[in-house]
């Protein structure tokens, strides 16, 4: 699963609009789209650090809120190598 995908799945799990996660992080709903569906690839690190906060306050439904956090920080860092070095 990309991190795009997981973001999209963590704010549907949560009923969250793309207006209402953009807000919570500073974004159009726009650029939050890009970041879902992979057309942005690299994701500013405060914005992920500000949708892994925004996940772990509101993911009611999971007790693994560090681990979702962890994922995406780890999942960020792996699409940057990957990007760096040019893999697919």
């Amino acid at each position: 699963m990309s991190i795009g995908s997981r973001l999209k799945q963590l704010r549907e799990t949560n009923n969250l609009t793309l207006e209402e996660v953009g807000k919570m992080i500073n974004v159009s709903k726009q650029t939050l789209y890009k970041y879902e569906n992979g057309i942005i690839h690299n994701i500013p690190s405060d914005k992920i650090e500000k949708l892994s906060k925004t996940y772990d306050a509101r993911d009611v439904k999971s007790t693994k809120t560090e681990r979702t956090r962890l994922w995406l920080i780890l999942s960020y860092v792996r699409c940057l190598i990957q990007s760096r070095l040019h893999i697919q």
